[in-house]
């Protein structure tokens, strides 16, 4: 204590010091704590918004969704939706799971700053760093867009970012901070220096202090041997009597008497580092000075880099938010008007197109946990929602207005975008809670009054009605609700409405404008379905309800009987209809299965031909190729044609020489045989040796025998003329017939090339002219090179080859191929009657 009255002012000193910093760090504490509590989905919207959301019970979901933007902000999207749809399907085709969007920082709003700035002040270094994480965030995204391959050059998206170009020396000027917000060591030397000494500092304390503890003057004083912190001041626990063996402060003191003290020594170097600290702060104060002086000039693109920060917040936020829940993204459609017409038109209903029709596929609203998809066709302005009771009218109404609300705003929902139809309204309103309050001094009726009021003026909306009949009598009711909801009708607008009415539900019956829906019950189960049946009247099953609900089964009896038998009777019609429309549903649906299984089937069946034409298309095309390859090789053995030719020119010497051994074999044994048994041949019937269809030589011509008569045959020969020949006359078989197969060895020494082979001398399909129509050149020189092989292995000694007229190629190239070949003799045009010009005569 006597230590603390010699130095009264620096304890007082290092105390406020110490609870400056204290109250300050509690202030952030609270802010933090604050804005934690404020982290709700209504500054997403506005107030009537926010009305809506809770009557939809979207609230959580809109809360989640919060959670993915980098700062506070409304969530509408201003601008072309379909840009922001495009935008937002870019960016989920370009960053997948392996290439992720690089993440968005965590910003402080830039309007408070720019504000100041734009007032000739000077931002905070913390301010500045805000600044700089948008400015760095954008430059990261402009290189991770660029260099994306699966984005289009000329995509939305890409010329979204390129309009972004930074001022010159801008960037560079602000990327001066850490990750934590503080300035990078190694630019600033001034403020290098004064962070080692800093730090130097501390070091001294720590060791000053490991030196206290181990001291032996002190160690009968010290309670324990640890370091406690005491208004953010390293302190020692002593015991009275510590002033005999150390200088110090008390700054706190125990309940078991017991002191908190700051050594003098620590004490001094704690002021030395609070003044490297103020000028620490000092340069920091001149560099936010210089760099405020640099955005100042800049302040029109800040303004412009803070919106288009925004808005990607909200098209990252929306694409990210729709990947973490499964969610899907379905655009909404305006319709078309004419405002020419519209004056015209006796009310504004038929102004609005067909257009305006909500089909919702697969639909399931956020709220619930295990979801019934919604499957309906809303084609009509009025939607009334009949029958059981607890049997999700009230939840169909919900999800219709919340689709449209949602793709109204762009956000994703679970639904089945590809066979859904959102058009887009104007306005949604719903009214649905009960707007009783006593301290408005309001009844339920005239509530509903209130805002059917407000609403009766207004075009293109969507209006949800939940309980209709709430607040007065059901008779008076149904006739004003009828005229009420007229008149809205004719404005454009579109009613979703829930009730038991069974008059108002059989008074707008009649309307072409409405459309029923009936909830569903089985009666069974005893529980509704949470299906409906369009297209009628449901019953409310009020008595089965009760009875469900706990209500004796006796009193429900006595209540049926109450009743009346006439009005159960109308309700017995009322559910054998629903049951007569649910049978018939089923076998629609049968039906409609079936149907599916045949187009199924010939889809299948469309497949196969299309997987038969592909494969039959890829061995056509095999086949062409090798086609293609062989008129190569046959293009590339052109040259060696002659060397063909001299290799036939050998096969026929080999053959002539056979020929004539086997002439000359025959003659002898016929000589041999005329001395021994002369009668015996005069006997022999020479027609043996000769059939139908040999071909013969008379007179040096060739002919076919067309009939072996006894003595004679019936030949035609080559020119087509017919003859009758004797059996003497005609000289022996031409080796163009079916001839036995001949192995003919020769000499090595003479013929190398022709040793070991066998020669057919069958040519059955050997003809005497050639019809060269429709050939391309390469196939025709081909047929024709193929064609003179086979005639002269024949034995034909003239042959004709048919090429036509045409446009005179054909002709041209048989001419040059004739003149060419080394077995044509002479060639020259037909006769008339044989083709004339477009046939060539050709001697071999």
């Amino acid at each position: 204590m006597q230590i603390a009255q010699k130095n009264p002012q620096n304890a007082k000193n290092i105390k406020s010091q110490v609870c400056e910093a204290l109250s300050d760090t509690q202030k952030e504490q609270k802010e933090q704590e604050q804005n934690l509590g404020n982290d709700c989905y209504e500054f997403l919207a506005s107030s009537a918004d926010c009305k809506l959301i809770k009557q939809l019970d979207l609230e959580s979901f809109f809360a989640d969704f919060a959670t993915f933007l980098a700062r506070k902000k409304p969530m509408y999207l201003n601008g072309d939706l379909a840009v922001y749809k495009k935008m937002i399907d870019e960016l989920d085709l370009a960053f997948c799971d392996s290439i992720h969007l690089p993440q968005i920082p965590r910003v402080d709003l830039l309007e408070p700053a720019l504000m100041h700035l734009n007032k000739n002040g000077n931002l905070h270094l913390s301010q500045i760093y805000n600044i700089s994480k948008i400015l760095g965030y954008f430059c990261t995204l402009q290189k991770h867009i660029q260099k994306n391959s699966q984005i289009p050059d000329k995509s939305t998206l890409k010329e979204w970012i390129e309009k972004i170009i930074f001022p010159p020396n801008l960037l560079e000027s602000l990327l001066i901070f850490t990750q934590n917000g503080e300035i990078k060591d190694g630019i600033f030397p001034q403020i290098d220096s004064i962070k080692s000494s800093i730090s130097n500092v501390a070091l001294n304390i720590k060791s000053e202090l490991s030196a206290l503890l181990n001291s032996k003057h002190l160690e009968s004083y010290l309670v324990d041997k640890q370091v406690h912190f005491i208004y953010e001041c390293q302190t020692l626990l002593l015991k009275a009597g510590f002033s005999k063996a150390l200088n110090g402060n008390i700054l706190e003191r125990t309940q078991s008497g017991y002191f908190y003290v700051l050594p003098s020594d620590i004490a001094r170097l704690y002021e030395r580092q609070n003044s490297l600290r103020d000028s620490l702060e000092v340069e920091i104060a001149n560099i936010a000075k210089n760099l405020s002086v640099l955005l100042k000039k800049h302040i029109l693109f800040l303004r412009f880099i803070d919106k288009e920060f925004d808005k990607f917040d909200l098209l990252q936020a929306r694409l990210n938010f729709a990947k973490s829940k499964n969610l899907e993204f379905i655009l909404p459609y305006v319709a078309s008007q004419n405002p020419k017409k519209a004056k015209q038109a006796k009310d504004i209903s038929s102004f609005y197109s067909d257009s305006l029709k909500i089909i919702l596929h697969d639909f399931c609203h956020p709220i619930l946990a295990n979801p019934k998809p919604t499957n309906i066709i809303f084609d009509k302005d009025a939607l009334i929602l009949t029958g059981v009771n607890a049997g999700g009218k009230t939840m169909l109404l919900k999800s219709i207005l919340s689709a449209v609300f949602l793709a109204k705003l762009l956000m994703p929902m679970k639904i089945n975008p590809h066979k859904s139809r959102i058009p887009h309204f104007r306005q949604i309103t719903a009214i649905i809670s009960d707007p009783q309050n006593t301290k408005n001094d309001i009844s339920t009726f005239a509530g509903r009054m209130l805002e059917f009021s407000q609403n009766l003026g207004r075009e293109n909306m969507l209006l949800g009605i939940d309980e209709i009949e709430l607040g007065t009598d059901a008779d008076e009711a149904s006739s004003l609700y009828q005229i009420l909801l007229d008149e809205i009708l004719k404005k454009g607008n579109k009613i979703v409405l829930t009730t038991h009415h069974k008059r108002l539900a059989s008074l707008m019956a009649g309307d072409f404008r409405v459309q029923m829906s009936a909830a569903l019950f089985d009666v069974n189960l005893g529980k509704p379905l949470f299906e409906f049946l369009h297209g009628s009247i449901g019953k409310s099953y009020a008595f089965e309800s009760a009875e469900r609900y706990g209500i004796p089964t006796l009193l429900v009896e006595r209540a049926r009987k109450h009743y009346g038998e006439d009005k159960e009777r109308l309700n017995e019609l009322i559910e054998q209809s629903s049951k007569l429309e649910i049978e018939l549903k089923s076998k629609q649906e049968q039906a409609q299965k079936e149907l599916e299984n045949l187009q199924k089937k010939s889809a299948q069946y469309d497949e196969l031909i299309i997987a038969l034409k592909e494969k039959f298309a890829k061995k056509e095309m095999v086949m062409e190729r090798a086609y293609k390859e062989a008129l190569d090789v046959l293009k590339q053995k052109a040259n060696t044609m002659s060397e063909a030719h001299r290799n036939i020119n050998t096969a026929h010497k080999i053959l002539e020489s056979f020929y004539a051994q086997d002439d000359e074999s025959r003659d002898e044994s016929g000589k041999n045989a005329g001395h021994t048994k002369a009668h015996t041949t005069n006997e022999t019937n020479p027609k043996s040796n000769y059939k139908k269809g040999d071909t013969i030589k008379y007179n040096g011509k060739r002919g076919k025998i067309l009939e072996v008569h006894s003595k004679h045959f019936l030949v035609e020969l080559d020119s087509g003329m017919r003859l009758k020949v004797d059996f003497a006359k005609a000289n022996e078989k031409s080796h163009s017939n079916l001839l036995p197969t001949h192995k003919l060895q020769k000499d090595s020494s003479k013929s190398v090339a022709t040793k070991g082979y066998t020669l057919e001398l069958a040519h059955s399909g050997a003809s005497p002219s050639l019809d060269l129509h429709g050939f391309r050149v390469e196939e025709a020189i081909e047929a024709m090179e193929d064609f003179i092989s086979k005639s002269l292995v024949a034995g034909f000694d003239e042959v004709a080859i048919c090429h036509g007229l045409g446009g005179g190629v054909l002709a041209r190239v048989t001419r040059e191929f004739l003149s060419t070949h080394p077995k044509v003799v002479s060639f020259c045009d037909a006769p008339p009657k044989l083709g004339g010009m477009g046939t060539q005569i050709v001697r071999l």
